[in-house]
């Protein structure tokens, strides 16, 4: 038998427990006359030197990987959950397939045109578009990073895997979605009217000013924020109700009526936190949080 090096050694072990192991527990395993030419006198050491230092050297092409509590397995091992999907036709992997194929986010509505399997569309119920929304939204919430999707609005999906940061069509929306301000010079600032809140001296005067006052009253509202985006919807939150905590989406803005201005999708935001409420004609399903009227109750 073909003596083997330190890690050739480690990869046949690791291959043959089939589970994570410490560089002590793969010497305890192995047999140094059979595997390895010449067994120094600290192999536990080696073994662990050797391995990182191809993980540092190859990367992804390295054939190891870095387990918890000081363990190591093989990069082999993450495959079949690359290639789940494709073992056979359910929703999750439809849904999969659709916004590979289409390259971009989509919202609930929009994939259940592209699901063509009756099947799996019967099992949605009459309301098919908020059922699969509501499928989508509990696997991502239960799996985490482990989730092949990723939320990015209150009904808007996309896949983990192509780093959402980095699209271009939300970084192209984003800036749509942006108001220049003219500039002013730094030693002349434009403040509101004298308001002396919880350390913040002035009114708002933007959607910034807006987003910095609600983080110092959101828990008076009953509400606790999970993340702020730098795209539309601006950010998910918690919200008690007599039923308990529900997910919420939040968009911010100066006056309610910008909703309209930056030409925002309704259906992915449940409320707006605005300093002034002047949109007349909102939509009542569209909930509305003015600060201007709760900070003055405050003050009282």
């Amino acid at each position: 038998m073909v003596a083997l090096s330190y890690l050739d050694t480690a990869h046949e072990i690791l291959k043959k427990e089939n589970r994570p192991l410490r560089p002590k527990e793969m010497v305890s395993i192995v047999s140094p006359r059979r595997l390895v030419k010449k067994w120094d006198k600290t192999p536990t050491q080696i073994m662990r030197i050797q391995i990182t230092m191809e993980m540092k050297l190859k990367g992804d092409e390295s054939r190891f990987i870095r387990a918890k509590n000081g363990k190591f397995g093989l990069r082999e091992w993450e495959q079949p959950k690359k290639i789940i999907f494709l073992r056979k036709r359910t929703l999750k992997n439809t849904v999969y397939q659709i916004l590979k194929n289409m390259g971009k986010p989509m919202i609930a509505e929009e994939l259940i045109e592209y699901i063509l399997v009756p099947e799996l569309l019967k099992r949605l119920g009459k309301n098919q578009a908020a059922s699969l929304g509501s499928k989508l939204s509990a696997e991502i919430k239960k799996l985490g990073d482990q989730s092949l999707f990723v939320q990015i609005g209150k009904n808007r999906f996309g896949l983990r895997e192509w780093g959402l940061d980095a699209l271009e069509e939300e970084v192209e929306r984003a800036k749509k979605e942006g108001t220049a301000a003219p500039p002013v010079e730094k030693s002349r600032p434009i403040v509101g009217s004298p308001m002396e809140f919880r350390g913040m001296l002035y009114e708002p005067t933007d959607k910034n000013g807006v987003l910095f006052l609600f983080s110092k009253i959101h828990e008076d509202l009953d509400m606790k924020v999970e993340a702020i985006k730098p795209t539309f919807p601006d950010a998910k939150c918690l919200r008690k109700t007599k039923r308990g905590w529900e997910d919420v989406w939040v968009g911010f803005e100066y006056k309610s009526s910008d909703f309209v201005k930056h030409n925002h999708d309704q259906e992915d935001c449940d409320i707006i936190v605005c300093w002034e409420d002047d949109w007349k004609d909102r939509p009542s399903a569209l909930k509305v949080i003015e600060l201007n009227k709760i900070i003055r109750k405050k003050k009282k």
